[in-house]
């Protein structure tokens, strides 16, 4: 029986990201997952060889891990000569194109650049494409593996970020709190909280 691309849920399935860019423009996308496309202008093509001219809407989604292939429902089994193997992927991609509803190519002899960011170490991966045709998995090539630069700069900038606030505690008698109802009275004692979690205590007149 040939494989076929069949999620299990259309409500779980991986979404797309959708772009647009004009087609004697081309576009870069930098993703935060560290991934990014190149498109040069004009290397799309419908699919009966007329060129493209306007706006091309591109779609993009990628998975790197077993939950993500389950989703997609991207078949993991492959042939190899008369047998029957399992894919081990480090990473998987699915880029359409369309221009006035309609599907796109990329020219004979164009391509599209994709550096794909990777989550696993090693460099023993290969590239393969999904034959809808045939239902199997063409080898392609084997990827230069480099570092991903893009993925490190977005990491810099989270690190950035203030730590999360601590989570709420259980009360405690010998610990001191602001008390909320005790602002209704008009002059109150209430507890200030510093920068730092230390707590200081004031007297406040309300007026």
């Amino acid at each position: 029986m040939k494989r076929e691309v069949s999620p299990p849920s259309s409500k779980a399935d991986v979404p797309f990201n959708d772009f647009t860019f004009q087609s004697n423009i081309g576009k870069s996308i930098s993703l935060p997952t560290g991934t990014s496309i190149v498109i040069e202008p004009g290397v799309l093509e419908f699919e009966d060889g007329k060129e493209v001219e306007g706006e091309v809407k591109l779609q993009y989604r990628e998975v790197f891990d077993a939950v993500g292939s389950f989703l997609t429902g991207i078949p993991m089994a492959y042939d190899s000569a008369g047998e029957e193997h399992q894919l081990s992927t480090a990473g998987m991609f699915e880029l359409k194109a369309f221009s006035d509803d309609k599907p796109l190519r990329i020219k004979e002899g164009k391509n599209i650049q994709i550096n794909l960011a990777n989550n696993e170490k090693g460099s023993e991966y290969n590239y393969y494409n999904f034959n809808k045709g045939s239902g199997n998995w063409d080898y392609l090539l084997t990827p230069e593996v480099k570092a991903n630069t893009i993925k490190s700069e977005y990491a810099a900038k989270l690190a950035a970020f203030p730590p999360a606030p601590e989570k709420p505690k259980e009360f405690m008698n010998d610990v001191p709190v602001l008390d909320i109802n005790s602002l209704k009275e008009k002059r109150t004692e209430m507890f200030t909280l510093s920068i730092k979690g230390v707590f200081s205590r004031s007297r406040t007149e309300l007026q």
